[in-house]
């Protein structure tokens, strides 16, 4: 059976907006914190709406590096 998972979007979106900054001052320099990041963008993007804000594509450039 499939549980529902509800959640506060702003405690959400302030803790993935505080969490996108500190990737966008120190960038991710592992597979595991590129992947982590991705989850927060697309936790960011597809559940609150993060479409327009330079914070997230500029996180999103971060994962393009090689």
């Amino acid at each position: 059976m499939a549980q529902i998972i509800d959640f506060d979007a702003v405690r959400a979106r302030t803790y993935i907006e505080q969490a996108v900054e500190s990737f966008l001052k120190d960038p991710p320099d592992s597979d595991y914190q590129r992947g982590y990041l991705a989850a927060l963008l697309t936790v960011w993007e597809e559940a609150i709406g993060s479409k327009g804000d330079a914070r997230h594509e500029a996180a999103y450039r971060l994962l393009r590096r090689p």
